[in-house]
């Protein structure tokens, strides 16, 4: 399976989106390098998922053909798609959840 990255900065989750899940009303931007999912993450209270996807029919569409910024590896996932948190983990202020 594909793993992606989504860092966010700012972000502080609900009790309710850790323990259930949720579902991102929006389109959701990820990327395959870690590296850049953790730049859009630099500052305080920051998050970055994890996403885990097993098969194809989980992994949104790979942008990068048709970015203006190819280098972000972006892969977008369209609005309601929703997210399960399998496991989170603590580094000095950044949380990293992981999603499949």
């Amino acid at each position: 399976g594909a793993t992606l990255w989504r860092g966010i900065r700012n972000m502080k989750l609900s009790q309710e989106f850790e323990s259930m899940g949720g579902i991102e009303l929006a389109f959701m931007s990820t990327t395959s390098d870690i590296r850049v999912a953790v730049s859009y993450a630099l500052s305080g209270g920051s998050l970055l998922f994890k996403i885990t996807a097993d098969n194809f029919m989980q992994t949104g569409a790979d942008l990068q053909w048709v970015s203006a910024f190819p280098s972000e590896a972006e892969v977008l996932y369209p609005p309601l798609t929703y997210l399960k948190p399998t496991g989170r983990k603590q580094t000095g202020e950044c949380n990293k959840l992981t999603i499949s």
